[in-house]
């Protein structure tokens, strides 16, 4: 857990004398961070980038109309989810 806080506190003395509204792009990722090291204790690399790029499609494909075909968000989403679960 040492390097969330790490990783905070450099994200805070980034932004320490800017706009406060780029806190909100940032939070989104410092808990899927904190999140996918405390379920399943993957620290940060190529590893956890390539979870969160798969996680981000398979959220914006439950977002998407319902219509299952290929190059539609819902199609890719399901990709990605079966990428995600083996």
């Amino acid at each position: 857990m040492g390097f969330i806080i790490i990783f905070v506190v450099i994200i805070i003395t980034l932004f320490k004398d800017t706009n406060r509204q780029k806190y909100f792009f940032f939070c989104p990722q410092i808990a899927f961070h904190v999140l996918v090291k405390a379920l399943i204790s993957l620290d940060p690399g190529e590893d956890m980038e390539l979870l969160k790029k798969h996680f981000q499609e398979f959220i914006s494909g439950l977002m998407s109309l319902p219509i299952k075909l290929p190059g539609t968000k819902l199609y890719q989403s399901l990709q990605v989810n079966s990428l995600i679960r083996y």
